[in-house]
């Protein structure tokens, strides 16, 4: 594998000085929004081997259910797996910043032309998945990480939102 080793932190000092303006008039949004940042700040993010594996591990388990579609994503994965780690460290890193929706749509752009939608689809399930990983190192209650978690992933789907075949 062959992303840097300062790839992370590099993409985690950026975030911390990236301009956040939390919402005003949504209390619960604004818990959420919190309860995401907290996560980033104080979680490690995955390394890319870590990433791999657990992506490996999903689409094996998701063959049991959809054997045609989990193949789909295994290739994608194996053809792809430095654009998806790359992508889904981006998003993870860009969330909850006030560049979010135009810097999350461009990477859903080149997503897009690379493998179209299943390869959108594989990394929104890996910033599902990556989330967990990070919130699942941390302390707090289960309902928060999965507040933490929705609140990251989600703004993925909005982001994509109308890119290729994507509908929100």
């Amino acid at each position: 594998m062959a992303t840097p080793a300062h790839f992370i932190p590099a993409l985690k000092a950026e975030w911390k000085a990236a301009a956040y303006t939390p919402p005003q008039d949504d209390e619960e949004l604004a818990l959420e929004e919190e309860l995401g940042r907290t996560l980033i700040e104080e979680g490690t993010f995955p390394t890319e081997h870590e990433f791999y594996q657990m992506m490996q591990d999903w689409c094996l388990r998701a063959s049991l259910t959809n054997f045609e579609t989990s193949e789909v994503w295994a290739r994608a994965l194996k053809e792809h797996h430095e654009l998806v780690y790359t992508a889904v460290a981006k998003l993870f890193y860009v969330s909850l910043t006030d560049a979010y929706k135009t810097e999350a749509r461009q990477i859903g752009q080149e997503l897009d032309v690379e493998g179209g939608m299943p390869l959108m689809q594989l990394v929104y399930y890996g910033i599902s998945h990556a989330t967990k990983m990070v919130a699942d190192e941390l302390p707090g209650s289960d309902s928060d990480k999965m507040r933490a978690i929705s609140s990251i992933y989600y703004m993925v789907s909005v982001a994509f939102s109308g890119v290729g075949e994507w509908q929100h």
